[in-house]
């Protein structure tokens, strides 16, 4: 189970995988966090959920091209995780919006759940810690 005590769905039809060929899955700290310390740093980006009275910053995978930079304007792009063979190469460990959400591109109020988690100081704290390790400049 996951912090918002979401069904977890596992669905491998073409509307599910081509989700991941179009946006990457928002996360907890606690999850990207795991991703990092597995290994994966490298492979995310710094994106944002327009907020009042400002954008709340949020770790995720990168699309292609944009690794260990922010997001593109237009987030349209392959998620950094997807394989040759449409898998997901973080599987075990991806984050909860890739683990809940199917046959839909995502789902606004899970977004904005997460980007509360984001707005604390341990999201907060995560995203510095990254951008220190990686040599992440905004």
């Amino acid at each position: 189970m996951n912090e918002f005590n979401l069904e977890e769905k596992e669905c491998q039809c073409e509307k599910c995988i081509d989700m991941c060929r179009h946006i990457t899955c928002w996360g907890t700290p606690s999850e990207l966090n795991k991703i990092i310390d597995a290994g994966f740093g490298n492979k995310l980006m710094i994106d944002w959920w327009i907020a009042s009275p400002e954008d709340i910053y949020v770790l995720c995978p990168a699309n292609i091209g944009f690794e260990l930079k922010q997001a593109p304007y237009h987030r349209d792009g392959l998620c950094s995780f997807f394989t040759k063979d449409n898998k997901c190469e973080i599987h075990n460990i991806k984050p909860v919006e890739g683990k809940t959400t199917t046959h839909d591109f995502y789902d606004s109020k899970l977004r904005d759940k997460i980007s509360k988690l984001w707005n604390t100081p341990e999201g907060k704290s995560l995203i510095e810690e990254w951008k220190s390790k990686f040599g992440v400049k905004e």
